[in-house]
């Protein structure tokens, strides 16, 4: 997993997770973000969650439940922006299908005309390949079935980073006892 090697995670990791008004980070926007700060050892040590006001459609209502009165008076991504930026500075970037999420803020970032800050990434669907050998499908609900980890409030940003920051730990838990 290399947790640790090479400096990586060693001030820590975030775990992210965005909400969406659909799939294209070029034409759909970030409507809830949420980053979770982990330690080293795997420790939740930190949250940031906040809904956005994306300025269109909030997409479908029916999977992130997320309407147009929750985000009405919600700021825009660019005034959420620096909270955002300070929660990844210096860290690990993880998340569940880490190039999804990373496209979003990369795409809101850009629209602030801003960079994302170049972390290292780390994404638990592909680490669940090693630890979770075999499982299908490999969505964050099946990695935390699978791994013995309570998802509450799939689809809220803060619920499902939570989670992936357990999912996280239990990844380091397994790579410490092989290696050790």
């Amino acid at each position: 997993m290399g947790i640790g090697r090479h400096g990586y995670g060693s001030t820590g990791f975030t775990v992210v997770d965005v909400e969406t008004t659909g799939f294209s980070p070029q034409a759909d926007r970030v409507v809830e973000v949420a980053a979770v700060h982990v330690s080293a050892d795997g420790q939740i040590t930190g949250e940031f969650c906040t809904l956005i006001n994306p300025c269109r459609d909030v997409g479908s209502t029916r999977v992130h439940g997320i309407t147009a009165a929750d985000v009405a008076s919600a700021p825009p991504f660019a005034a959420a922006a620096a909270a955002v930026w300070q929660m990844l500075t210096g860290r690990v970037l993880v998340a569940h299908n880490a190039s999804f999420d990373k496209s979003f803020l990369e795409a809101e970032f850009n629209r602030c005309g801003a960079s994302l800050p170049p972390p290292p990434v780390m994404c638990t669907m592909q680490m669940s390949s090693h630890y979770l050998a075999g499982l299908r499908p490999r969505t964050l609900a099946a990695c935390c079935q699978a791994a013995g980890i309570e998802l509450s409030g799939h689809h809220i940003a803060l619920g499902d980073a939570r989670a992936t920051a357990r999912l996280l730990a239990c990844y380091h838990s397994a790579h410490r006892q092989l290696t050790t």
